[in-house]
């Protein structure tokens, strides 16, 4: 039998087996729920491709020009119901009256034109988890109905129709007669039609199903969105034609000649003409490739492609008879060489460093169909911010994707549309290893890979996300390997010793250290630096202090690109917000907008982690990245002398062909020097000293000199990005500065100080000052009679919670006990005192009982409105309390003095653990501060202050400055309590005033992930004891910033060595910890009593009881004991004590829900025990903390 035949066979069984899949509901039912129909009559994948009459059309490589290319994308008729028994039957018989049905796009999402609603979870299935079955009732069914016409010129041709992607199945009908079946969202689908058209109009009917048993692999975290969301198109084939056709470029000789390898698949004919022409149309290259054999050409000193240099060849597959040409097959061609070496990751013989992001495909307005404008959006983006690699998170990506990143110079790691997360991301998921489930799962990255399998910028296959592993990957590595290994393949769900289905070694959310051991493959994350809301800390310690310094570690992929928010009018009941501050006409919904009124499962905001908002809005997270993904590194030699090393980290150019570099020298932020660096001729890796004309310096008094280094894209750096746009910089504290001049307090005119009715005014001929000094408050600031301060500064302990706050929160990883501390403060001191000098100072003592803590704050008030404020606070060193979330203190100014400048970094929000911004002076709107996150939560913080001011838009206003070590600071228009209370920025109620923060320290905003992590303990407030100092000015309009700093007065000494700390709260310190078990990889006993919430005891395996305990070392009294699980439990235990370690006395129990427990005790007893019985499903007994008091 030969192939035609063979070919006609498979076609009549697929069309015997289609009938009794579509003839009777029950075999309808089993058709999208049974695992052995994927697809029925559909044809065999194949690289994307288009047809063209000749070579002219062909090089132009634009398939809406192509006269065999017929575009089906517009409005169809449409019909939804919400279950699979209430479709409409005969909808695909060609006299169905579809008069009442309205229209929907296509391609388009049908939740978003008004049919059902999208559904956002992380990883539990929308549905009732029993796969492969699908309960048809919740199983709603989309009906399409659309007509068309056949060319002329198509009429002695094969007509093949073309669904790019729908989701997440569907029956295909032609003039009412079945054809077809597929699922498989993302892949496209073909069917031959041919022998179903007639001449003039011909009618398609598509029936799409919501959900199928395919949808148990594609438990994406996304939205759950269905329909036609792909482009529908007709091409046309003459007989004879190039069904398939594979390319390898790869470079040899060193990497400095390039060898073309070209199989096809040839129907009805032996050969075809290969001509492989340079970005100019020059032919370098031809010959001929037989049908089923390799064609190999030889091309001298190719110009290889990467992602800093896409240099494109065309390769034209010409199809001829008798010298007439029947079809011309173009492709882009890029000559590179993937390779590992050892435990090294190489592309064109370079380490590469993978600086990448995940990207879903979403559209604030479109869903799931990204249009090509935000596609190349996107990759602009990419450019400007040093990124060079995505991850195309968790299936394949609309084909003009990888189009464009072909184009223009993108890294890819293709991965295929495989996730059951909701059965486990290990070994024993069911899917993973159920023989049953081995074809889909082999399917899908086959159908990936015979796509893709032509694109240069595609470097490695990655098989899918958090689907566990077993032998369905394992046969879906083999595939690759054996029919593709020109790339390798990645997988992060491989955690089998070798790593079996894996070449990398892939880790998701691990700490900064990972990566550096040397294992026997590449190690990357896949995953890291979850981008959720105020997060991305501590990148430097990722990139600086791992990355870069170990070849073996070949990069990471933030978590992710976008945020994922639908856009949404804002409802009627909240229209007065409107216009105010952050709040415009609509916003982006997440998950539980929709769900909540129909009792759907939701994960909330978990969908909202991008680097930038759903408008393509940056957050400060992607210029962080861009900071530590940059490809200029400098280094001082020689500061005054202007001598630097630069370093270059680009893989494959000479830095002077697409950077130039500049520098500049400031002067308190004020620019007094500048010029050019000289040419950057650095090859890739490479490093060079440059020096700079430094000029002499007149150094002033309290002046303080920084050198900047600016680096700056040339035209050939990328086509997307405009010249002189700004890649990188470094900048340079220069070591020269002089002590401010001070005016001397006792030079000023002594201030008035009036006492009556609990309140204290202390005034001048221009100023005055109210205290409350019962309260202990400064109540009000004015100057000139006008009203600057109306509260404050008062002491702040807490900031509103981050996306990353809210899990350690509820873990009791943070201390939530710090939100209400000040409120619940006892003032057990408040002192009015003249000073010799004549400036009034006001002491302030205060116990924070719930923490542990007392803290003073003196005010001293000098003749020339001058207000110095210096803060101390000291913590008993009591684990149960944590830290403090920030140590600062709290003014309110009226809302009129809206307008900020700083001399600090700037312009974007920086944290303790996100300070890559330089230090210069800035300045906006206070509403120009605010960064709006998918959920308010604490943003917009500067730090390394040196000055503050807010004014009016006269310029009269306050300037605060620090005496002594920069400031923290933050202003805005809402407050804590309105901002953790809203779940949207338009809920919030604006404050009548502005709330100013004038903070020592924040804690940092870590990122390593959101789900328990926090910040790293170098950015945690984990001292006993803060001190910082800063004064209060009033700034007047026609002032200078200069002139009022100059008026500053040399402060007076402030005593806080008297105030001593509460008697510590940690309980008998105790000599021995033990526990019934340990794990071994360190999580022992003693970690329960080390009063580091990130650090903790864990029991050895699952299984119970377990028990941690301590002695005292002699008998002791207790008041209290407390135990902080590491999850929210419930954990069932008891708490005891013992005399001799033999016998125990129960003192409490518990099962309740609840990571953090607390338990009022009366006994005396040397030993005290958790001793546990009961844990929650799938977890272990382990504890982070135990305290005893």
């Amino acid at each position: 039998m030969n192939k035609r035949s063979r070919m006609h066979l498979a076609k009549f069984l697929n069309l015997f087996l289609l009938f009794f899949t579509l003839c009777s509901t029950s075999s309808a039912l089993a058709g999208w729920q049974d695992l052995d129909v994927i697809q029925v009559n559909a044809e065999q994948p194949h690289a994307t491709m288009m047809t063209y009459p000749d070579a002219e059309s062909a090089i132009a490589m634009d398939p809406t020009q192509s006269p065999w290319l017929k575009s089906l994308n517009g409005d169809w008729k449409f019909n939804w119901v919400p279950s699979v028994n209430e479709r409409p039957m005969d909808f695909y018989q060609v006299d169905f009256d579809d008069s009442a049905w309205g229209t929907i796009p296509v391609p388009s999402n049908w939740q978003l034109h008004g049919h059902g609603i999208p559904i956002y979870t992380n990883m539990k299935y929308p549905f009732e988890k029993n796969a492969p079955v699908i309960d048809p009732a919740i199983n709603p069914v989309g009906s399409y109905r659309t007509e068309f016409e056949i060319p002329e010129s198509w009429q002695q041709r094969k007509t093949i129709i073309h669904f790019a992607g729908v989701n997440s199945c569907f029956y295909l009908w032609v003039n009412g007669e079945k054809v077809g079946y597929s699922e498989g969202s993302r892949t496209p689908a073909e069917f031959e039609i041919t022998e179903y058209l007639k001449p003039g109009r011909n009618q398609l009917a598509v029936a799409v199903y919501r959900w199928c048993d395919g949808s148990y692999l594609e438990d994406q975290d996304f939205w759950r969105l269905a329909g036609i969301f792909r482009d529908v198109s007709l091409w046309s084939i003459e007989e004879s034609h190039i069904r398939d056709f594979k390319i390898d470029a790869s470079l040899v000789n060193d990497y400095q000649d390039g060898r073309l390898t070209v199989t096809a698949d040839i129907i009805g004919a032996e050969r075809a003409k290969c001509e492989l022409l340079d970005s100019s149309g020059n032919r370098v290259a031809q010959g001929w490739v037989e049908n089923g054999s390799p064609l190999v050409l030889d091309v001298p000193k190719v110009k290889a492609w990467s992602a800093e240099r896409p240099n494109l060849y065309k390769a034209l597959l010409t199809l001829s008879n008798g010298g007439k040409t029947i079809e011309v097959v173009p492709a882009r061609v890029g000559f590179r060489t993937v390779e590992i070496k050892g435990n090294v990751f190489y592309v064109n013989g370079v380490k590469l460093k993978l600086k990448g992001v995940n990207r879903h495909e979403t559209h604030p307005d479109l869903g799931q169909v990204p249009d090509r404008d935000s596609m190349i959006r996107d990759i602009r983006l990419f450019k400007e911010n040093n990124i060079n690699a995505v991850r195309t998170c968790h299936y394949p990506n609309d084909t003009l994707w990888y189009d464009l990143c072909d184009q223009y110079g993108i890294w890819v790691i293709d991965e295929a549309n495989i996730e059951s997360h909701d059965y486990g991301n290990n070994p024993q998921n069911k899917l993973a290893n159920d023989p049953a489930w081995e074809v889909p799962h082999v399917d899908r990255v086959r159908r990936m890979a015979e796509r893709d399998k032509n694109h240069p910028s595609v470097i490695i296959w990655s098989l899918g996300n958090e689907a566990g592993v077993g032998p369905n990957f394992d046969a879906a590595y083999r595939y690759l390997n054996s029919n593709h290994p020109e790339r390798p393949v990645h997988y992060e769900g491989e955690k089998r010793e070798g790593y079996q289905a894996s070449d990398f070694n892939s880790k998701m959310y691990s700490d900064q250290n990972w990566g550096r051991e040397a294992g026997e493959k590449p190690n990357v994350l896949c995953e890291y630096t979850h981008a959720m809301g105020n997060s991305n800390g501590n990148l430097a310690e990722y990139w600086h202090g791992t990355i870069y310094q170990h070849d073996n570690h070949c990069g990471g992929f933030v978590w992710d690109w976008m945020d994922q928010g639908l856009r949404t009018p804002v409802p009627d009941s909240h229209q007065p917000n409107v216009g105010v501050g952050p709040v415009r006409e609509d916003f982006f919904a997440y998950g539980g907008w929709h769900e909540d009124k129909h009792g759907i499962h939701h994960d909330n905001n978990f969908c909202m982690n991008g680097l930038i908002a759903s408008d393509w809005t940056p957050h400060p997270g992607l210029f962080a990245i861009k900071h530590v993904y940059r490809n200029v590194h400098v280094t001082p030699i020689d500061l005054m002398a202007g001598t630097f090393t630069i370093k270059s980290w680009f893989d494959t150019v000479n830095m002077d062909d697409i950077v130039k570099g500049s520098w500049v020298i400031e002067e308190s932020g004020k620019e007094i020097a500048k010029g050019d660096l000289p040419a950057l001729d650095i090859p890739a890796r490479g490093e060079s000293q440059i020096q700079i004309d430094m000029p002499s310096l007149e150094i002033k008094p309290g002046a303080e000199y920084f050198v900047t280094l600016r680096f700056v894209a040339k035209q050939a750096y990328s086509e997307l990005v405009e010249p002189g746009h700004e890649l990188s910089f470094e900048q340079f504290k220069l070591p020269k500065e002089t002590s401010a001049i001070r005016i001397q307090p006792a030079s000023l005119p002594a201030p008035k100080l009036v006492k009556a009715d609990g309140k204290a005014t202390v005034s001048g001929d221009d100023f005055q000052v109210v205290f409350d000094t019962k309260a202990g408050t400064l109540e009000s600031y004015s100057v000139d009679g006008k009203l600057l301060i109306e509260n404050g500064p008062s002491l702040d302990l807490w900031r509103a919670y981050t996306d990353n706050d809210k899990a350690p929160i509820k873990y009791g990883k943070l201390g939530k006990v710090w939100k209400d501390a000040v409120d619940q403060q006892v003032v057990t001191e408040a002192n009015l005192d003249v000073l010799q000098s004549g400036a009034v100072r006001m002491t302030v003592d205060a116990r924070l009982p719930s923490v542990s803590s007392v803290y003073r704050i003196v005010y001293t008030v000098y003749g020339n409105a001058e207000i110095d404020v210096d803060v101390a606070l000291k913590i008993s060193a009591s684990p149960k309390q944590k830290y403090p979330h920030r140590v600062g203190t709290q003014l309110q100014l009226g809302k009129q003095f809206n307008q900020i400048q700083w001399f600090g970094r700037g312009p974007n929000p920086t944290y303790a653990d996100r300070n890559y911004e330089r230090i210069g002076v800035f300045g906006g709107t206070v509403d120009d501060q605010w960064i709006d996150y998918s959920r308010p939560q604490e943003n917009g913080n500067k730090v390394d202050v040196r000055w503050v001011s807010l004014t009016n838009e006269n310029g009269d206003g306050v300037l605060i400055s620090a005496a002594g070590e920069p400031l923290s600071v933050g202003a805005r228009h809402y407050g804590v309590k309105t901002m953790e209370s809203s779940e949207y920025s338009f809920q919030m109620e604006r404050s009548p005033n502005i709330l100013l923060n004038i903070d020592h320290r924040q804690m940092g905003v870590g990122g390593n992930n959101s789900w328990g992590q926090t910040a790293l303990k170098p950015y945690l407030l984990t001292d006993r004891e803060f001190q910082y100092s800063y004064r209060i000015q009033s700034i007047n309009a026609g002032e200078s910033i200069a002139q009022v700093m100059d008026s500053a007065v040399d402060a007076e000494p402030v005593d806080f060595e008297s105030l001593k700390p509460l008697a510590s709260g940690s309980g008998p310190k105790g000599k021995f910890r033990s526990s019934s078990s340990e794990t071994t990889r360190g999580n022992v006993a003693k970690l329960a009593f080390d009063g580091d919430p990130n650090t903790r005891w864990c029991a050895a395996d699952g299984s119970t009881p377990q028990w941690v305990s301590k002695d005292l070392g002699k008998q002791t009294k207790l008041n209290r004991v407390g135990v902080v699980w590491e999850s929210g439990g419930p954990y069932a235990y008891t708490v005891q004590a013992s005399s001799d370690g033999n016998d125990w006395k129960t003192l409490a129990s518990s099962n309740t829900k609840g990571s953090e427990q607390s338990h009022a005790v009366n006994a005396t007893a040397r030993y005290v025990r958790i001793h546990c019985t009961g844990v929650p499903s799938d977890q272990w007994v382990s504890a982070s903390e135990v305290t005893i008091e």
